[in-house]
């Protein structure tokens, strides 16, 4: 699956089943196999104080890794998977002042061969996703979760 690919599925996935990425405006503009980037601008995910929202902030990464996951599985595994975000812990680290955007990596190859492995032996597994959050001034969110994977 190429870049081009990979973006027009995410795009089109998130429309079609996802209406909170509709009204965030979000937009999937980078993947190269083991990241993922989407973006959001703040004049619709903003608060009461100008910034973005964290309910914005952390449904994009949640979003962000949860594509990832759904890429890396549609490319490595034959047999037709669901992908949820099992559990996810995130860190608020500054205020996001601008337009934002999610970063999404995936593990090194041993732990997505042990996953692939498992998946195929007992038709589930997870995956833990690192994310970050930024704005032009940097990072300004982080997120680690875990996206259960299983065979339908």
């Amino acid at each position: 699956m190429t870049e081009a690919q990979a973006l027009a599925f995410i795009e089109q996935y998130l429309q079609q089943h996802l209406p909170l990425t509709v009204a965030m405006q979000v937009q999937a503009v980078a993947y190269d196999g083991q990241t993922l980037r989407l973006n959001a601008p703040l004049a619709v995910n903003h608060n009461d104080k100008g910034t973005a929202f964290a309910g914005s902030l952390s449904s994009l990464a949640t979003v962000c890794g949860w594509c990832l996951v759904m890429l890396w599985v549609k490319q490595h595994y034959q047999q037709p998977c669901q992908v949820a975000v099992a559990q996810a812990q995130i860190d608020y680290k500054k205020p996001t002042n601008s337009d934002f955007y999610a970063l999404a990596h995936l593990p090194d190859t041993h732990s997505l061969h042990q996953a692939l492995q498992m998946l195929a032996r007992k038709g589930r597994t997870r995956v833990t996703i690192n994310i970050e959050v930024c704005d032009e001034q940097g990072v300004t969110v982080t997120q680690i979760a875990s996206y259960a994977i299983w065979q339908v």
